[in-house]
């Protein structure tokens, strides 16, 4: 189980209006037709969308980031034009965006 499943099923039982973004297509049906299971300390099963990139229509006012930091580029390249002035961007793994990144697509407050 990834961490965006569990992160996009707890959201999602909470009210949340949440779509998981995935490239793999498999994903995104057994996402869809079976929601997310999580097991061991907390059990659940719950429903969830997923959808493919292409996909996406935002705007979106909160995204978790989960990608490899070697899709930045091409991930954040299909996310801008689905943001809006207010969108939080929040990247959720270890490590922090090397320079270039960060120049090029965080703006400061």
């Amino acid at each position: 189980m990834t961490r965006a499943a569990i992160i996009g099923a707890l959201m999602t039982k909470g009210g949340r209006p949440v779509e998981l973004v995935d490239t793999n297509q498999a994903h995104v049906r057994a996402l869809n037709a079976g929601g997310v299971s999580i097991s061991g300390h907390l059990k659940l099963c719950h429903p969830v969308r997923a959808i493919l990139p292409e996909q996406m229509r935002g705007p979106y006012d909160l995204v978790f980031l989960l990608n490899k930091q070697t899709a930045n580029p091409r991930v954040l390249s299909h996310l801008a034009p689905h943001l809006h002035d207010d969108s939080t961007v929040c990247t959720l793994r270890t490590g922090s965006p090397n320079r270039r990144w960060r120049s090029s697509w965080i703006r400061a407050g």
